[in-house]
């Protein structure tokens, strides 16, 4: 969480899907979108009602975003 990791970011060259709670309070939803413009091809998906854990939190809004991911 206090760790810088932006030089790694840009380094990263593939398609990336970022997975983010709206209510996350470890690492807030403008952690996300820093990350996501400093990775060049990343999407952002904000999953509503979800904390730190938006997978535990909220499955299905998480696997709908995961799949898609996938797919596309």
């Amino acid at each position: 969480v206090r760790e810088d990791i932006s030089a790694d970011l840009v380094k990263i060259q593939t398609p990336a899907l970022l997975i983010w709670g709206e209510t996350d309070a470890d690492t807030p939803v403008t952690h996300a979108q820093r990350f996501k413009s400093l990775i060049p091809e990343a999407t952002l998906a904000i999953i509503p009602k979800a904390g730190h854990f938006p997978f535990i939190d909220q499955p299905v809004p998480f696997m709908t975003q995961l799949n898609e991911f996938i797919l596309k």
